[in-house]
């Protein structure tokens, strides 16, 4: 069943998202408007909050049927068997081309230790970095 007002959410994410990556595109050529405009340029980022929202309700409204600590677990589980191996696929592969890619430019030092040790486990602790709002 398509719910179709998590379709048109959806939708709106899409747009914001691909609007900022657009004028990140376009900034060596050229000066939007929206990029002086009230920090405009960063209102897509809400599309990545919108994803999240849906993401959240979908799993509520799909784990709906699955009640108490066993059946929580066998949800858990099969979540997990059903997106960790895609995302190791995906991790590999990109690891894979940028070492191609530093071995060819010669360019050693963009990946480093932490950065792999953050993507391999899930969780993004060992760098402390944070990237700074600029509104």
């Amino acid at each position: 069943m398509k719910l179709r007002s998590i379709q048109f959410l959806r939708a709106l994410a899409i747009l914001l998202v691909t609007y900022t990556h657009t004028l990140g595109f376009q900034e060596p050529f050229a000066t939007a408007y929206q990029q002086g405009f009230f920090c405009w340029e960063h209102i897509g980022a809400i599309g990545v909050d919108i994803f999240f929202v849906i993401s959240g309700f979908i799993i509520t409204y799909s784990a709906g049927r699955y009640m108490g600590g066993r059946e929580g677990r066998r949800f858990l589980v099969n979540r997990f068997l059903r997106l960790i191996p895609a995302y190791y696929a995906a991790t590999l592969l990109y690891l894979g081309i940028e070492l191609v890619h530093m071995i060819r430019v010669n360019a050693f030092g963009h990946i480093s230790f932490a950065r792999v040790m953050n993507t391999i486990f899930l969780l993004p602790f060992l760098t402390g970095h944070s990237t700074p709002n600029r509104c």
